[in-house]
């Protein structure tokens, strides 16, 4: 028999803004690379991110994985929000339109959606140049050994 899967309570806006600011924090888990070697530091961080998370949180324990399906869903939800005020967008030739993205009639909707997508698109950024930064050190130290190689050829 298989074990019965217990669902835990969704994450409240305070736990979601902690998460956000522990991933905010790792320069690996915002990271585009995924090869096999990044792969498993991702992995790694995102246990050390679990065991950060669980430390602080109020509500029941969560696992890696957990906090890592919020990741996804709330990067998907922000791509979704940022699709709907561009197309709304779009339909109004620019201006505000008229259909509502939430039924509760706030303007604060909108904003906390175009918050969201460029609080995302600056974590992307982040990560971009942190991987520049990474190739930049990574071309520096084979320069260096490529000069020592040389100086050991001459001698």
């Amino acid at each position: 028999m298989e074990p019965q899967i217990i669902k835990s309570k969704p994450l409240s806006k305070d736990e979601s803004k902690a998460l956000l600011e522990l991933i905010e924090m790792s320069k690996i888990i915002i990271s585009k690379a995924t090869n096999a070697s990044s792969n498993k530091m991702k992995d790694k961080e995102w246990v050390r991110i679990a065991e950060q998370f669980n430390a602080t949180a109020t509500s029941c324990r969560r696992t890696p994985q957990q906090l890592r399906l919020k990741w996804e869903n709330l990067k998907k939800n922000a791509r979704k929000r940022c699709t709907k005020i561009r197309m709304n967008s779009i339909n109004t030739g620019g201006g505000f339109g008229k259909r509502k993205l939430q039924g509760d009639g706030s303007k604060s909707a909108r904003d906390s959606a175009i918050a969201e997508y460029y609080t995302f698109k600056k974590l992307c950024l982040e990560s971009k140049l942190e991987n520049i930064k990474l190739e930049n050190k990574k071309l520096k130290l084979e320069n260096e050994k490529l000069l020592l190689e040389i100086e050991n050829f001459k001698k």
